[in-house]
């Protein structure tokens, strides 16, 4: 009998037991849970993937580096960008100043600092003064613009003591061939160039002689 007894009381225990252990999982699942506190100088996992996720989630772009050099970048774009418009506008402005030719005619050097010399002033003799820049544009017929075999040689001088050959940044038309020289100081120089004429198959020569004197 008193074993029973202990029996009985036994599973009264167990009874007890389970059920204060089911109302404390009740209790559990029914009272409200917290969010985790995280510390500032927390180093665990947890934290350290709500702060990655704080990091890459948030609003308003990206990390301050990283939007520091894109901004970087976008300056320096910018700053290519208008240093390559102001050499385009120089270099036109350049072009601009050289292929504005003069409309007068050509007589005597005196009094000039630039004279240009053309396919018209074939085989005439021109006087000039030391530091006169003499430009020379010569022009094959229209009929023959596209015919490369045409065109005017390389215009080349006897003397190259008084003259000196110039280079310069010029624009020139299909057919032109152009020659820029100074007068460095005085002696008797002569200018050449040929071209074939293409419609006899002859040869057609330029020459003009230049006298470079010191000026008055």
């Amino acid at each position: 009998m008193a074993s029973v007894v202990g029996v009985t009381e036994g599973w009264a225990g167990l009874n007890r037991d389970w059920r204060a252990g089911d109302r404390l999982d009740e209790m559990m699942r029914t009272e409200p849970r917290q969010p985790p506190v995280i510390l500032a100088g927390s180093t665990d996992e947890d934290g350290l993937h709500r702060r990655l996720r704080v990091v890459v989630d948030a609003p308003g772009g990206g990390h301050p580096a990283v939007e520091g050099k894109r901004s970087g970048l976008r300056r320096r774009q910018r700053e290519t960008m208008a240093y390559r418009s102001a050499r385009v506008i120089v270099i036109l402005i350049l072009l601009i100043a050289e292929i504005s030719l003069t409309d007068s005619a050509i007589s005597n050097g005196y009094s000039q600092t630039r004279i240009d010399l053309t396919e018209a002033n074939n085989g005439s003799t021109l006087d000039i003064v030391v530091g006169t820049n003499v430009d020379i544009f010569l022009k094959v017929l229209p009929e023959d613009i596209y015919k490369s075999a045409c065109y005017w040689s390389k215009i080349t001088m006897t003397d190259a003591s008084a003259l000196e050959e110039v280079q310069k940044v010029v624009l020139l038309q299909t057919g032109v061939t152009a020659a820029f020289f100074n007068a460095l100081r005085p002696g008797l120089v002569q200018l050449n160039s040929f071209r074939h004429n293409c419609s006899d198959g002859g040869v057609i020569l330029w020459h003009v002689k230049l006298r470079v004197i010191e000026p008055h």
